[in-house]
């Protein structure tokens, strides 16, 4: 995304954050199955408890959209909180994109996609096509390496936009590869195939350079090893759509290792799977860039390490990638209060199990209301109780129901499951703060590696996609510069 229009130099920005995020890491530190096993509830400010109790549901569905409005909201410390966020978050994040309507294309024919999938394949070809031709002298040839290509949607869109384009898709799936294979077949002439589009199954790591060199020169016949520099007339570029995990910052450091390609345009996801260390607890790819590390640094109240733990941990980066607030703020009461109540159930029975137990809910069985289950018959028959090493089932003990019913004496002067729907609504008020410090960091460091390297580059997010239908809307499209 973007540095939020209240800065000018990136550290400041970092050291800021990690401030607010310091003060409100009890919001989101634990995993939303545990917040009443850790506490949470109690490390709520009296005021937010208060305030959340009472609400009704068009505050509720306003309170995270941040740039907007809120005259209904006078509570100091929320004004605080909500202030801060909208300082942390650029005007970028919230802006609205329009829904394209279909493609007249044989893929969107042949096969029904769903409206999301549509949606992003559409968006994100017309994208890549309008960024490789935007000179006005388009590369003889242009060879698109598809990053976690799975059933090869994207690629054969972009095909069908420009012929010249020879697309060599690079997925870990076999399945996935044969499908996609077979489906090109079936839909073109396959000498066509052989020649336009190409499958090929490759777990992608920051060592594949030369693995890719040779697909491209066995399938496609171009000598990537001898071209001079920049000046060939076949030029590369990488993209993907849901570059899950570590997938994007991979082919980050690809795109500055690789001298031939020249784009780079990938759509990030799934930023809670990214690897982490066991020992240390800290990942392997965030924070990249040299300024949030040094704002890491300078954090005063604790050692590095523990703000990892603390405030920079799993929960964090599942944080950000949470539903947006578009799709909350369209939410019903009904299903606000559903919500709540699936959401303090769960937790609850977290809280009253072992640590060599876990739980496994039932399908079909809903609660309505919390008051049918101050007995503890009703609530056994909502959860299945398992040994957690052999997934055996077990009998729910008197242990158990001591204290669930402590659990319901505690909080029985309150409605836990307003107080969970209010957590869930403090998160989503973070959600586009927390992943514009993701996606930040991952640009500013784009930006000091081209220093360090002395490479000219370009690089930026835009909004791409509706967010209530893909959560997961920003792309990032690099350019080295000749």
């Amino acid at each position: 995304m973007a540095l939020p229009e209240a800065f000018t130099a990136p550290f400041d920005y970092f050291r800021e954050a990690l401030s607010f995020l310091e003060k409100y890491a009890w919001i989101y530190q634990n995993a939303n199955t545990c917040f009443l096993k850790a506490g949470t509830l109690e490390q709520m400010p009296q005021t937010f408890r208060n305030y959340f109790m009472q609400i009704d549901n068009n505050e509720l569905n306003t309170f995270p959209l941040i740039h907007q409005s809120f005259n209904a909201l006078t509570i100091p410390d929320l004004l605080e909180f909500r202030e801060k966020v909208a300082r942390l978050t650029p005007l970028h994040a919230c802006r609205e994109v329009e829904v394209e309507g279909e493609m007249n294309s044989s893929l969107t024919r042949a096969r029904k996609l769903k409206s999301k999938k549509q949606h992003e394949i559409i968006k994100l070809t017309r994208k890549i096509n309008e960024n490789l031709n935007k000179e006005g002298i388009a590369a003889e040839r242009y060879i698109l390496v598809d990053f976690g290509a799975g059933l090869g949607y994207l690629g054969e869109m972009l095909y069908e936009l420009n012929h010249n384009y020879r697309i060599l898709g690079l997925e870990t799936n076999s399945y996935r590869i044969r499908k996609a294979t077979q489906r090109f077949e079936e839909t073109k002439k396959i000498s066509e195939s052989r020649s336009s589009i190409i499958y090929i199954q490759h777990y992608i790591t920051e060592e594949s350079s030369a693995f890719i060199e040779n697909a491209i020169m066995e399938n496609f016949k171009y000598n990537y090893a001898t071209a001079e520099k920049l000046k060939a007339s076949t030029r590369l570029a990488i993209i993907g759509l849901h570059a899950c995990a570590d997938l994007t910052i991979t082919s980050m450091k690809l795109f500055f290792k690789m001298p031939q390609v020249d784009h780079l345009i990938i759509m990030p996801c799934c930023y809670h799977k990214l690897e982490m260390c066991n020992t240390t607890f800290k990942f392997r790819n965030f924070p990249l860039s040299e300024a949030f590390k040094d704002a890491l640094h300078n954090a005063q109240s604790h050692t590095v390490d523990n703000n990892y733990v603390r405030y920079l941990n799993r929960p964090f980066l599942r944080l950000a990638c949470q539903q947006t607030s578009k799709r909350w703020s369209k939410c019903s009461s009904e299903y606000h209060r559903l919500h709540g109540i699936e959401m303090f159930l769960r937790a609850l029975a977290e809280a009253i199990i072992d640590e060599s137990e876990t739980i496994h809910k039932f399908k079909s069985r809903k609660p309505l209301d919390l008051s049918l289950l101050k007995d503890f018959k009703e609530f056994r028959q909502l959860y299945e109780l398992r040994e957690k090493a052999t997934n055996v089932t077990l009998r729910w003990r008197v242990e158990h129901e001591k204290r669930y019913k402590a659990f319901l004496r505690k909080y029985e002067n309150c409605d836990g499951s307003k107080l969970a729907e209010g957590l869930i609504c403090l998160q989503t008020t973070m959600q586009k703060m927390c992943e514009n410090l993701v996606l930040y960091d991952r640009l500013y460091y784009m930006q000091e590696l081209g220093q360090n390297l002395q490479m000219r580059i370009q690089v930026h997010y835009e909004k791409l996609l509706d967010e209530e239908l893909s959560p997961r809307c920003h792309v990032l499209i690099a350019k080295k510069l000749q």
